[in-house]
């Protein structure tokens, strides 16, 4: 069964401004697992889905983003999930909290996921985990904490992500209002 995910992009010039950051981050502390994907920010967290239910989760998603207009995302300082998380912190979280909230619906509307109770949300794109050593974190932070970020772009749309047993492909992209 394909383990997916849905997650938003940032434009390529912003994309390669945070993976300047996380190569940083690698290069200082070790912490390379952010790397394997590009700046995103995760709209629905990992999920398995049956191989014959991937087109019709392609035609859901399809008239769900269909629906959707544009919409500015603003990116500020640093946060962190302690003890190992470092993240780019989201400033304008509610357009992101309500498509997040319109995608576990129709994720569960289509029995695409089972979450009864769905996870606390808080949008951010992450530049440190799993790989980031407990003794590391507290420095690591305190480097990002006296650091200045600011951006912001438009979503245009959603991307699904599909793992191939070692990484994660953009399985396809679904723009807004199409």
């Amino acid at each position: 069964m394909p383990l997916c995910f849905i997650a938003i992009l940032p434009p390529e010039p912003l994309k390669e401004q945070i993976r300047e950051i996380k190569e940083e981050i690698k290069k200082k502390y070790g912490a390379a697992r952010a790397l394997r994907l590009p700046a995103h920010i995760t709209l629905q967290p990992p999920f398995k889905i049956e191989d014959a239910l991937v087109p019709q989760l392609h035609l859901d998603l399809k008239e769900f983003t269909d629906s959707l207009e544009p919409f500015e995302v603003h990116l500020a300082g640093f946060g962190a999930f302690p003890p190992k998380v470092l993240f780019i912190d989201v400033t304008s979280p509610e357009p992101l909290r309500k498509v997040h909230r319109q995608i576990t619906g129709l994720l569960q509307k289509g029995h695409y996921i089972n979450e009864e109770v769905p996870r606390e949300f808080h949008p951010h794109i992450t530049l440190a985990t799993r790989d980031l050593k407990k003794s590391d974190f507290r420095t690591a932070r305190e480097d990002l904490e006296n650091r200045t970020f600011r951006a912001h772009f438009k979503a245009t749309g959603v991307h699904l992500f599909q793992h191939n047993g070692r990484t994660w492909d953009i399985n396809r992209e679904f723009k807004f209002g199409q």
